[in-house]
């Protein structure tokens, strides 16, 4: 992170300024243990990606995550682009699991590229705890 806060991410119409765009976590959700985080990266075209997703207690005051824990990985890599100069995008659906719990946290993505530029962190979300146990009213 800058000195400013947080870069933001570059939009489809620049082109590339070295800064690597962060992730964004639309959804994370499932069980206390395990479950899904979805969302997007907008970034070059034709490109490989790792993003990785961590979970902490609370976004820091940029809103944006923490990343205390690694909770899981995936390689993604950016569509063709639609029109030459403009960026492209993948979408995101990676499992997530940590032993310890993921009810009550937030969670956070970063991007790395194939030359290893990592992005900061994702704004951060509140992770959906969805406990099945009482789905059916009963009590």
């Amino acid at each position: 992170m800058n000195v400013d806060g947080v870069t933001p991410n570059n939009t489809p119409l620049q082109n590339s300024d070295g800064v690597q765009n962060f992730p964004l976590v639309g959804s994370a959700s499932g069980s206390f243990n395990s479950g899904v985080a979805s969302g997007a990266i907008n970034a070059p075209p034709n490109r490989d990606y790792l993003v990785q997703i961590c979970a902490s207690e609370a976004c820091d005051r940029s809103g944006h995550g923490e990343g205390r824990f690694w909770i899981g990985a995936a390689s993604v890599t950016t569509a063709p682009p639609f029109v030459a100069g403009f960026y492209s995008s993948a979408n995101l659906s990676i499992p997530v699991s940590l032993a310890g719990g993921l009810a009550g946290r937030v969670v956070s993505a970063i991007a790395i590229d194939t030359d290893g530029n990592t992005s900061e962190f994702s704004p951060c979300m509140a992770y959906d705890f969805n406990d099945l146990t009482f789905a059916d009213g009963f009590d």
